[in-house]
């Protein structure tokens, strides 16, 4: 029965039907339609939107890894116990973000740059320091002026062999 109703659907057989009028628009028994100009604007803007997710997430990744990678390094230098590495992933992560924000914000002044970056470090350092013991405090101010000397030997050509 569904069979017989689907080919006089197909054919026009039907009494009155719009195939025996000779009008014939597939996309009308398909649900297929044209493409209207709003319909592309909300193809765009949802496609925009969902690029503009994507990029936002990204860079919250980059924030996480650098801040991962700063509490890292201070554990490597000063053997933090677990409960001071938990401490200090978001001190780091809001320190980093604040760096961020910063450079976006003083992009064109570097004065003002340096000195909001300089406050944000005497933040970062204050925090820091009342999470860190004191025999940790010295190891990480003994390792900061190791990489101190090793960039500048680096920037000066020499290896920091003494040579």
């Amino acid at each position: 029965m569904l069979f017989l109703k689907a080919q006089e659907f197909l054919t026009g057989e039907e009494e009155g039907h719009r195939l025996s009028k000779g009008i014939f628009k597939p996309w009308r028994y398909t649900g297929v339609k044209s493409f209207k100009s709003n319909d592309m604007k909300k193809l765009i803007l949802t496609f925009s939107i969902l690029l503009a997710g994507l990029v936002m997430v990204n860079a919250q990744d980059k924030t996480n890894a650098k801040a991962t990678k700063l509490v890292d390094r201070i554990n490597q230098a000063c053997g933090l116990t677990s409960d001071q590495v938990s401490k200090l992933q978001p001190i780091a992560e809001s320190y980093i973000k604040a760096r961020e924000a910063n450079k976006q914000q003083y992009a064109n002044d570097p004065a003002s740059l340096k000195s909001a970056n300089k406050t944000n470090n005497q933040n970062y350092k204050a925090q820091l320091s009342s999470i860190l013991t004191p025999d940790q405090q010295q190891k990480l101010k003994d390792y900061m002026t190791q990489q101190r000397a090793q960039r500048k030997d680096k920037k000066s050509g020499t290896d920091g062999d003494g040579e």
